[in-house]
């Protein structure tokens, strides 16, 4: 079953078939926790339509508060789903995790005049109704400064962007920001697209006052225009205005807390791009891997010369258009279902910028993989990884390994495949040959997918060189015949819609300030 990392996964229910008349005519969402690395994040926002029916009003918001929902503060319609309760900010947290694991996973703090919910009396103490019992975090794991291992030629420069001016209800806000930029790479014999198809995109960005912001962010850093391939088609993902203008002004506000964060840079942006393979399936109907214009050798991607960061699609099984990108970390941003055409592609809107790729040795520190990267160390094996472009590595999280008893080379060997292999790639009889003579089998059981009979658990966990699939336990040693494997590139890989569970609704609202 795919499921998001670091984020809250939800599951929408639409109720089309049979409509409750006592229900307002919004969509319901109901919270699911991944207890060790759920984050905080920004519920969507359902506008009251007429009468809220048997929900609750919480300012112009409607509130399933019977099922458990709770209105914060009805002056800015602050209010949480069901499954979750109110942190700061006009945040939620599931209700498993307290406040300071989810401002930890979510790279946050606590703010000094933070008021404590009731079912959390002690920063250490356990939800009531769930184990107190919880394994520690192991306390030293290995670490690196990505800056420090980055190619020096494509350092990240700081640089200064705005002000731009954007439209929110009715109300105008003039903002500026500081940003990093990396120095442009590209595939050889690179064609850049035409001044028209520019013009093109800013145009109908400017037509749609959704996404008019982040068509004046692109005005103020134009050359990741100059990343895009003539004659190809793309997706532009557009993180919306209200979003936009809302992280903008957090990072204004408190700057104490968000000053070393680095965001709207031309990473970011150059990720919002992705390669529209002529005559691929509709992402809105089936799972995909797609290839971004985040290209090169740089801190945030590793895949090879031309290569770019990849991401995962997956439509949301309530067939109503929208999608799931699943990014750096296996966070996962939410893109709606309406779509802007333009010459040479089509816009779609979502919730935030998708989280930039990193290190091989964050990532696991940062999604339950602290044992597992430290057995790599120990079998001398992380470094060799972490410089490796395009890996695959089966793993599995610290709550299900031992420290004192951690797998050694040749487990930990047989579950590293040399190249890609994203979720749409790991289909039924997949026979993955693996390092030292060992290979995997991958099978599948309803939406569940198995390596030698054992389940993943969190699919798509996304390094700067490659993808980290957690699973339950280690699986047993089994060798099967190679059935063609999947593609070195992996990208414009599909699956259909019937063969996954998407679950992953992202707090995108966060995911471009969790890194330094």
């Amino acid at each position: 079953m795919l499921k998001s990392v670091l984020l809250l996964a939800l599951a929408a229910h639409m109720g089309k078939a049979h409509p409750d008349p006592n229900r307002p005519s919004i969509t319901r969402f109901v919270a699911r926790q991944n207890t060790a690395t759920a984050t905080a994040f920004r519920p969507p926002f359902t506008v009251q339509v007429g009468s809220c029916g048997d929900w609750a009003t919480c300012g112009t918001a409607c509130v399933d508060v019977e099922n458990g929902g709770s209105c914060c503060d009805s002056s800015i319609s602050y209010r949480c789903i069901p499954g979750t309760y109110c942190l700061f900010d006009e945040l939620c947290c599931p209700n498993e995790v307290d406040p300071e694991t989810c401002v930890r996973n979510s790279g946050l703090e606590l703010p000094p005049n933070f008021s404590r919910p009731s079912r959390f009396a002690s920063p250490t103490q356990a939800p009531s109704g769930s184990s107190s019992k919880k394994k520690p975090e192991p306390s030293a794991f290995p670490t690196v400064n990505e800056d420090a291992v980055a190619p020096k030629e494509a350092a990240p420069v700081t640089t200064t962007y705005g002000p731009i001016t954007a439209t929110v209800g009715n109300n105008p806000v003039t903002l500026a920001f500081s940003g990093e930029v990396l120095p442009l790479q590209t595939a050889a014999n690179h064609k850049p697209v035409s001044s028209k198809f520019k013009d093109a995109v800013l145009a109908a960005l400017a037509k749609d006052p959704a996404t008019k912001a982040f068509g004046d962010l692109l005005t103020q850093a134009p050359s990741v225009f100059e990343g895009l391939e003539e004659k190809k088609e793309y997706y532009l993902f557009a993180p919306t205005t209200q979003f936009v203008v809302d992280f903008l002004k957090r990072l204004r506000e408190n700057p104490p807390r968000l000053a070393l964060r680095k965001v709207l840079v031309d990473p970011n942006t150059s990720q919002q791009f992705a390669e529209k393979p002529k005559g691929a399936p509709d992402i809105k109907r089936v799972s995909s891997t797609l290839e971004t214009t985040l290209v090169g050798e740089t801190k945030y991607v590793d895949l090879g010369e031309g290569e770019g960061a990849r991401v995962v699609s997956n439509p949301i099984t309530s067939e109503n258009g929208s999608v799931h990108i699943i990014s750096g970390f296996g966070h996962s941003t939410l893109v709606q279902a309406d779509e802007i055409p333009f010459e040479g592609g089509v816009i779609k809107k979502c919730d935030g910028f998708f989280t930039l790729p990193h290190a091989l040795e964050t990532v696991f520190a940062n999604t339950s993989g602290r044992l597992w990267s430290t057995a790599l160390q120990k079998a001398n094996m992380l470094t060799q990884l972490s410089e490796k472009r395009m890996v695959t590595i089966f793993a599995v999280g610290d709550s299900s390994l031992d420290e004192a008893n951690l797998p050694g080379s040749a487990d930990l060997g047989r579950l590293i495949y040399d190249g890609l292999s994203y979720t749409p790639d790991l289909s039924d009889q997949l026979c993955l040959q693996t390092r030292d003579g060992g290979s995997v089998r991958i099978t599948t059981k309803g939406n569940d997918r198995f390596v030698n009979g054992v389940r993943i658990s969190t699919s798509n966990v996304i390094a700067k060189n490659g993808v980290i699939h957690y699973l339950e336990k280690i699986p047993p040693a089994d060798k099967c015949s190679d059935s063609g494997g999947s593609t070195k590139n992996s990208a414009g890989s599909t699956i259909a819609a019937s063969m996954i569970a998407v679950l992953g609704l992202s707090a995108a609202s966060l995911a471009i300030h969790l890194w330094v």
